[in-house]
């Protein structure tokens, strides 16, 4: 997971991919001291890199760049807006908090999803993962390293579509109230103001007012 907040252009993230991840992990913790957690490298609590298996080939490091239009930076002769191809991400509330899903697509998908659908799963998941349709590989797997995530391929995902299932370990706090998502409906009541009535009467025998929750005699309150 990245910090956000990266100025456009700016490396926000890495990860390497590597045929061995046990030996990676271990090169990487003896050399600066990292450990790992989550599936991701972290240096006093916090993320700083991750870690994935590529099968075959020889390790490599890849950089993540922040940007506000994907599509430019990746294409940056071409008019982005019609041309440019661009992921869905759906996002399954499998948390039991609600209001995390949305708050997690809106920010996830800034600059590099368009943003998908949302819904709630009918049970509790313990663990979040990722699934992606055809077309989605290179996106789901950029994901998968900044939220720590195994990424599988799905049949039953949409093509060009990545769908994220949030579960009870997901961070959803980072992104709630980040956003300030609260709850899907929140309602407001107001109690109603009470209705002055003068006691203008005098002595013992005075004829009792209609409503007694609120008397003024002159300008005092009279409360009842």
């Amino acid at each position: 997971m990245r910090v956000r907040g990266y100025a456009d252009g700016t490396p926000c993230w890495a990860a390497v991919a590597t045929s061995n991840v046990e030996a990676s992990r271990a090169f990487y913790s003896a050399l600066f001291g990292w450990e790992f957690v989550d599936g991701r490298f972290a240096l006093e609590g916090r993320a700083v890199a991750g870690v994935r298996d590529r099968g075959h080939g020889p390790a490599a490091w890849l950089m993540s760049v922040s940007t506000d239009n994907a599509g430019a930076s990746a294409h940056p002769w071409a008019d982005p807006e019609p041309s440019a191809h661009r992921v869905a991400l759906d996002v399954i509330n499998a948390s039991g908090h609600e209001g995390v899903a949305a708050a997690a697509r809106k920010t996830l998908a800034k600059g590099r999803f368009t943003e998908g659908s949302v819904r709630t799963a009918e049970s509790l998941s313990a663990t979040s993962s990722i699934a992606y349709g055809a077309g989605a590989q290179s996106a789901a797997e950029l994901l998968g390293d900044e939220l720590g995530l195994r990424v599988t391929a799905s049949d039953a995902v949409a093509l060009d579509t990545v769908l994220l299932t949030v579960g009870t370990d997901f961070r959803s706090s980072e992104y709630v109230g980040k956003l300030g998502f609260t709850s899907d409906a929140t309602t407001t009541s107001e109690a109603p103001s009470p209705t002055a009535v003068p006691a203008t009467a005098a002595g013992g025998q005075a004829p009792t007012p209609a409503n007694l929750t609120v008397m003024t005699a002159g300008s005092v309150p009279c409360v009842r």
